[in-house]
């Protein structure tokens, strides 16, 4: 499939726009997965420090004793329920910090060290069972009398850990920070690299945008100037498939036919007879149109007559002086025409009857499409024919361009 300027320049725009549009969401993923991770981190350094205000407060409370039974009471109602409201917090905080954590996006993590993910995911895991034997422990050190709970057993539970459960928030707390920071880290690596790729990317597209079209404009620009300055038939080299190269053709074809036709002026300028005029034509048309044959057709009161034939086959001999009727089809059309083109003469002789000569090019000399042109000087006028084999010889631009020779066809042949 050939693409062209403008579906190359659009394919390489959806291409750049497209990996930056993937790059640009992947990036704002690992952001919001940063942002998350942040979050998420300020509620485990919270947790983090309701324990150490637990494990403070237990310390508080043993460097009070020994107590007396009315501190007792005072301590039952003060120190016992300011721990009630601790370990209620403890666990809507041990709670979140694990849906949280379940409910992690792990988009960012093909970023980050596989091991970290694994301590990570066994710290939150083991945060539950932890948390659930410190509960049970705590409350077994306490009692089942909620009046008078033993509060010096579960205060020195408190202090000594037992469960481990605090020392294991705060490992948590410090593993998931060490994730934070890689995260951040990753981000961060990942979008320094998504600019270099940027900025590579569009390097890339500028120096094809320069060689597929600015450097080959340049080359356009320059034959422009090389014609300008007389250096006709100057010929530009370019292996694209795009609008460009065929800029680059029609200036190849226009600069071939300038040089064809001011060498066919100098030439028709030295000729002596109509038959060197029609040789010269034919000679110098062979860039052009490459024509089999060439002839013309003079008026001569009602009669037409083939004279000064181009020389190409004993066959078209017998058409000098040759009398053509009158009526002939591709000899007489609507006087406004300059030019009658005939693409397949086997389908004009079907559709004229009278197309005389063109039923004699098609069977004597293998004639398969013609192009005749009205040419005419001062009082004299006639047709020059141009044939070729092909059922369609002639393209629209050719047509063009042999139309608008016809007056310096005309000062050639039909002068006296």
């Amino acid at each position: 499939m050939k693409l062209g300027l403008n579906q190359k320049i659009i394919v390489a725009g959806v291409i750049v726009i497209s990996i930056f549009m993937l790059m640009f969401w992947f990036s704002n993923k690992l952001i919001f997965q940063l942002t998350e991770d942040i979050e998420q981190s300020n509620d485990l350094s919270q947790l983090n420090q309701l324990t150490m205000l637990m494990s403070d407060s237990a310390t508080q409370y043993d460097q009070n004793a020994p107590r007396d039974y009315e501190s007792y009471n005072r301590d039952v109602k003060v120190y016992y329920g300011r721990l009630k409201e601790y370990l209620d917090s403890l666990s809507i905080s041990v709670e979140k910090a694990q849906d949280d954590f379940y409910n992690r996006s792990t988009f960012g993590n093909v970023l980050l060290d596989g091991n970290l993910i694994e301590q990570n995911s066994n710290n939150f895991k083991q945060l539950t069972v932890l948390h659930q034997q410190f509960t049970t422990g705590f409350g077994e050190k306490l009692g089942d009398n909620e009046d008078e709970p033993r509060l010096e057993w579960g205060n020195d539970y408190i202090l000594a850990d037992e469960s481990g459960f605090f020392a294991h928030v705060a490992q948590t707390d410090t593993q998931f920070q060490e994730l934070v920071v890689a995260h951040r880290s990753a981000t961060q690596q990942f979008n320094k690299y998504l600019s270099l790729t940027l900025i590579v990317l569009l390097a890339l597209l500028i120096l094809w945008f320069n060689q597929s079209i600015v450097k080959r404009i340049i080359k356009v620009a320059k034959g422009c100037r090389q014609v300008a300055h007389g250096d006709f038939g100057f010929q530009i080299q370019d292996k694209g498939k795009d609008e460009i190269n065929q800029l680059v053709k029609d200036f190849n074809q226009l600069s071939s036919r300038s040089k064809s036709i001011l060498s066919m002026l100098g030439a028709l300028q030295s000729v002596h007879s109509r038959q060197e005029a029609l040789d010269v034509i034919r000679t110098e048309t062979q860039l052009m149109i490459n024509p089999t044959a060439l002839f013309l057709v003079r008026a001569s009161g009602s009669i037409q007559i083939i004279e000064n034939v181009s020389p190409e086959s004993q066959n078209q001999d017998g058409l000098a002086g040759k009398q053509l009727a009158a009526d002939d089809s591709c000899l007489m059309w609507d006087e406004d025409a300059d030019f009658l083109h005939v693409e397949d003469i086997l389908s004009h002789t079907v559709k004229f009857k009278n197309a005389h000569l063109a039923k004699y090019l098609l069977h004597n000399q293998n004639i398969n499409s013609l192009l005749a042109l009205n040419i005419r000087n001062k009082d004299d006028n006639g047709i020059l024919i141009f044939a070729k084999k092909q059922k369609r010889g002639f393209n629209q631009q050719q047509v063009s361009t042999l139309q608008s020779l016809s007056s310096l066809f005309a000062s050639a042949l039909l002068a006296d």
